[in-house]
């Protein structure tokens, strides 16, 4: 059975681990500024945005089978919906928040698209 150039590749890597870890980091080391300006431009587009926040929403405990959908409508939401104040990300206070349920475990736990400062009532 002829195998893809991707299977033999992967093959190659598994074999060489060491080999190919060096081989990565002189690479890393001949384009550290590429590299770099590259995640830079990463971290400020839009995707990047997006899977920081996601990222962030997990590791707080946030769960939900479709975080991404949950993303894209929050940033549809232009007021609370606690008090209807609009959102504003330049004040702490007005900014959009996630609220969760933190007593839900393994299920989905979302609860609000509210600002900050409902949220932190909220918790109390």
């Amino acid at each position: 059975m002829p195998q893809t150039q991707k299977e033999i590749q992967k093959r190659y890597r598994e074999k060489n681990k060491e080999k190919e870890r060096e081989r990565q980091k002189k690479n890393y080391k001949n384009n550290k500024e590429k590299v770099k300006g590259y995640i830079k431009k990463y971290n400020n587009s839009p995707s990047g945005i997006k899977s920081k926040l996601i990222s962030k929403w997990r590791l707080r405990g946030i769960i939900d089978p479709d975080l991404e959908s949950v993303y894209d409508y929050s940033l549809t939401q232009t007021h609370c919906w606690i008090c209807d104040k609009e959102y504003n990300k330049d004040i702490n206070m007005d900014r959009r928040c996630l609220d969760h349920d933190h007593d839900l475990i393994d299920e989905p736990n979302i609860r609000y698209i509210c600002c900050n400062y409902c949220n932190l009532i909220i918790i109390r």
